[in-house]
Formats: structure tokens, sequence, C-alpha cells
């Protein structure tokens, strides 16, 4: 397999798990954060380069920790 942008190895990507944005607020939480800063790195092969799993993502953060900047 070919490797690329951060040694992120090329594929067939494996389907998005739903899941996926509950998981990253229960981790923020569990691990007690007061700031976050939240990246994606292969998202960019879904339809819409990710925005939704990305936008969920803050909105599962915000509705558990809605005092988190």
């Amino acid at each position: 397999m070919d490797q690329s942008f951060c040694n992120v190895v090329k594929g067939k990507p494996l389907p998005v798990d739903n899941r996926e944005s509950l998981h990253v607020a229960e981790a923020v939480k569990e691990m007690g954060l007061r700031h976050l800063v939240i990246t994606y790195v292969t998202h960019d092969d879904l339809e819409d380069g990710g925005a939704a799993q990305f936008a969920e993502t803050i909105e599962k953060i915000r509705g558990i920790l809605p005092k988190l900047s």
C-alpha cells in the first residue's frame, strides 16, 4: 500500500462509523478536557469532504460538555 500525507496508508476506505462522533465526545468527557482542537485526516473521501461528520462531532461534544471551548 502507498502512503501519503500524515503517513496515512492509502486504500479502500472503511464505511463511516455512525457512532464516531459520540465516541469522540465521550472520550473528551472521560479525559476531562477543557479545550479541544478537532482534526480529520482522512475524511476527504466522503461526498461532502467530511463536513457533516465534523459538524456532528461538534454537536455531540457540545451536547455532553456545553462549556468546552
